[in-house]
């Protein structure tokens, strides 16, 4: 288990843990901030459809091994296997646990070749696509179960979010089980700036995946969708976003910012071949996030 390394500065990682059942959603965004100064803080936010919380803890009671992953923040603790909380802070009370089943990892890394370049504003990183969830969660007195409910998690690291940035995800039990997650990003590279897109649809035991780095390219399709072509190949995804929240995001190290995410909304997929129509489903604890 490793701390934050002294000297560490304009640094931030935070793991998005989603939980989803046939009605609702409730996501818990574990992680730790450090400024210009050094100076650094543990956090956990908490978004539904409905509300959205941030609690801090002092940094020394933060302890992450990256590979598990295991974050410890004090009482709180969250795994491969699943996640114990226990918060009591001033006019916000979350306790519980949730047990997760075998996790659906990626094929590769979803940053491909990107991944091993120096110096980049952020990085991604997906360690379950789809995973079984069971327990029961309590949040300021109101309950959440999730027998029979669906998990996803991806990360994100380095010194700040993209300034402009659009993100999709959605997963639902039919077919076997399936989940998109895309976004397309402004990227700032070494005085340079480019457009990235990363995007990937599993279903039935197969990953079909859009980025920049294999060839594909991303378009908006109106305020909250967006459609990734490779080839003959085409993704498109739809978010209706409803129940919009305020969400803390990273700048420069600091949780300053201020994205909007829509935590359970409808979401539609659509894989095309040429002109033919593969793969359709929607879901109504889909996410939509976007840079206001």
């Amino acid at each position: 288990m490793n701390k934050c390394q002294a000297g560490t500065r304009r640094y931030f990682e935070g793991w998005y843990f989603k939980h989803q059942n046939s009605d609702t959603v409730l996501s818990i965004i574990p992680g730790l901030s450090v400024d210009n100064r050094g100076k650094s803080h543990a956090f956990i936010q908490l978004i539904t459809g409905e509300q959205a919380h941030c609690v801090y803890y002092p940094s020394a009671g933060y302890l992450a091994d990256h590979k598990g992953p295991s974050i410890r923040i004090h009482e709180c603790r969250f795994s491969t296997k699943g996640i114990t909380l226990k918060i009591d802070k001033p006019g916000f009370q979350a306790e519980g646990s949730l047990r997760y089943g075998p996790f659906t990892p990626l094929n590769y890394d979803i940053m491909g070749p990107f991944a091993r370049l120096p110096a980049m504003e952020c990085r991604h990183g997906i360690v379950s696509l789809l995973h079984p969830v069971r327990g029961t969660l309590t949040v300021n007195g109101k309950g959440y179960c999730f027998d029979n409910g669906l998990g996803y998690i991806e990360r994100d690291w380095g010194r700040s979010f993209p300034k402009r940035y659009r993100w999709i995800q959605g997963a639902g039990p039919e077919k076997g089980g399936w989940c998109a997650f895309a976004s397309s990003a402004r990227i700032p590279y070494l005085g340079l700036r480019f457009t990235g897109c990363i995007a990937v649809l599993y279903y039935e035991g197969h990953e079909y995946r859009f980025a920049t780095y294999n060839g594909a390219h991303a378009q908006e399709n109106g305020r909250h969708g967006l459609t990734f072509i490779k080839g003959r190949r085409r993704l498109e995804l739809t978010a209706r976003p409803a129940g919009v929240q305020k969400l803390l995001a990273p700048q420069l190290g600091q949780m300053s910012r201020v994205v909007h995410e829509a935590a359970c909304c409808p979401v539609t997929i659509r894989l095309w071949e040429g002109g033919t129509l593969v793969f359709e489903a929607s879901s109504a604890q889909g996410g939509f996030e976007a840079t206001p």
